[in-house]
């Protein structure tokens, strides 16, 4: 039960930021377009090697970072409902390891799948479910400098199917894994802090859990639960 209300809590809580965060976000989408546009209409008047053609490259780059931060906080504060079909997670997976298959070959990193062609079928937006398997896999490559490997366990019982993804890294210290889920909160120099707590109100929304477990100087793992049967009203109250 009081796991229940704190979840509550954290929803409306994070239904408020969503709301400032989305005023603020409409604000700054249309100068940075106007940007953009302009940044292009200078790099076609630049020589490919001149100084100010690798400037308006740098302005181009980090122009293309605040639009992607500004598309995030809309996300945050409306994700779209879900448009549930029978599909299966480990294809959803696999889907997204052709993705995120060539960096984590240039960083020297196995990607190692542990499960069944047999798991069965689940209602999922796998749009969604895709974007949640993005994130944690990009943080546990982020999470490990070169070398070792990452896996990912898919499990089924009756009522649930568990995703597994467990990096070789350093870990995650205490007091950083309770805030891991705050939106704004990251530990990367370049992160925005709203991967995970996008990622957590996307499964919410499909009527699961996510959860993360480490032991500092071993590895960190993202566990998460998805239900086999349909979603029930308390799930839909998390997905809008």
């Amino acid at each position: 039960m009081l796991d229940t209300q704190e979840r509550l809590r954290q929803s409306e809580r994070l239904a408020a930021l969503g709301r400032m965060s989305a005023g603020l976000a409409h604000e700054l989408r249309n100068p940075l377009h106007t940007m953009q546009l302009l940044v292009y209409a200078m790099q076609q008047d630049c020589p490919p090697q001149s100084p100010l053609r690798m400037d308006t490259d740098v302005l181009h780059k980090e122009i293309d970072r605040l639009s992607l931060l500004v598309e995030q906080c809309l996300d945050v504060a409306r994700p779209p409902a879900p448009a549930f079909t029978s599909q299966k997670v480990h294809e959803i997976m696999e889907d997204t390891f052709l993705i995120v298959g060539a960096e984590a070959q240039r960083r020297g990193i196995q990607l190692r799948k542990h499960w069944s062609s047999a798991l069965p079928a689940v209602q999922v937006d796998g749009a969604q479910i895709k974007q949640v398997f993005l994130n944690v896999l990009l943080n546990a490559l982020q999470a490990m400098e070169s070398d070792g490997a990452i896996d990912v366990s898919i499990d089924a019982d009756d009522t649930t199917i568990t995703t597994t993804v467990q990096d070789q890294g350093e870990g995650i210290p205490e007091a950083v894994l309770g805030q891991l889920f705050t939106p704004f909160f990251s530990t990367k120099p370049q992160g925005t802090g709203l991967g995970l707590s996008i990622s957590q109100r996307i499964i919410e929304g499909h009527g699961g859990s996510i959860r993360v477990t480490s032991q500092f100087g071993v590895g960190t793992s993202v566990h998460i639960v998805l239900p086999r049967g349909p979603v029930n009203d308390y799930a839909q109250a998390f997905a809008h």
